[in-house]
């Protein structure tokens, strides 16, 4: 049993080695695919395209972000809390 051992593990490095030359080869052919799709891409009406695209999303986001806080939090959440009052107390001051 112990004689087969080192056959077993011969085999075994040579199957390493192959996977290991087949994950090579496939990353030098995937290297140079991905090269090829981003230099595809990157051409220069493309990418201010999608420059343009996600200016206007974030500039869009953050007003909207600074409009959300300026009604939740100053004074456009000060004025809405200051109706709701108002129209809470007539509304009791009509039921007495």
């Amino acid at each position: 049993m112990n004689n087969s051992m080192p056959i077993l593990r011969l085999e075994l490095e040579g199957m390493k080695h192959a996977i290991l030359h087949a994950f090579r080869e496939m990353s030098i052919a995937t290297d140079s695919m991905v090269q090829e799709e981003v230099e595809k891409f990157c051409r220069p009406e493309n990418l201010q395209h999608i420059i343009s695209s996600e200016v206007s999303r974030v500039v869009r986001a953050s007003i909207e972000g600074e409009v959300r806080d300026f009604f939740s939090y100053g004074a456009g959440g000060k004025y809405i809390k200051k109706l709701t009052r108002e129209a809470i107390s007539a509304s009791l001051n009509e039921e007495v």
